[in-house]
């Protein structure tokens, strides 16, 4: 089942093929995306407004930016309902039958339920849900005080690596 989806096949072939770094390394991805979702949709949709003053004098994108983006969006999803029927995604994420083979005989890894993965995977991304609420909608944590605590964390992300300044 979950070899349709592209997140638990990443997952389930990360486990299965002994790279268990980098299963928790994309299972905590996996957390942080719907940590960062629900906090977009919380603060666009749910919360007040920041800024009240900036938000009173919102308005709606001119023509020349809205109608590519329209057109975009069309030939987007055309072009996702040409290509799995042309080509299923299923079949992309199979790996050949050889290959698959011996990256399984190279180690004796664990068997696990096949649901293992995919329950994992809903975990994590309830795990982020929860989070998202409990930091944006009803603030049991404070976002500034985890920034505070994690500091030098904190700084280097603003700093974004100190890549601006390198180049």
């Amino acid at each position: 089942l979950s070899g349709f989806y592209s997140k638990d096949a990443i997952l389930e072939e990360a486990l299965h093929s002994g790279h268990y770094a980098l299963f928790y390394l994309a299972l905590f991805v996996a957390l942080m995306t719907a940590f960062y979702m629900t906090r977009l949709f919380l603060l666009v949709f749910v919360t007040d407004p920041r800024n009240p003053e900036v938000y009173a004098h919102a308005h709606e994108s001119p023509p020349s930016m809205v109608i590519p983006l329209g057109i975009l969006a069309v030939l987007s999803v055309l072009s996702g309902f040409t290509f799995q029927h042309i080509i299923p995604i299923h079949k992309l994420l199979e790996m050949p039958q050889a290959a698959h083979a011996m990256s399984h005989a190279v180690q004796d890894v664990p068997h696990f339920h096949p649901w293992f993965v995919p329950g994992l995977s809903i975990v994590a991304a309830g795990t982020g849900i929860l989070l998202g609420f409990l930091f944006y909608l009803e603030p049991v944590f404070s976002a500034e005080k985890v920034a505070e605590t994690f500091r030098p964390v904190y700084h280097m992300l603003v700093e974004k690596y100190g890549f601006d300044e390198f180049y």
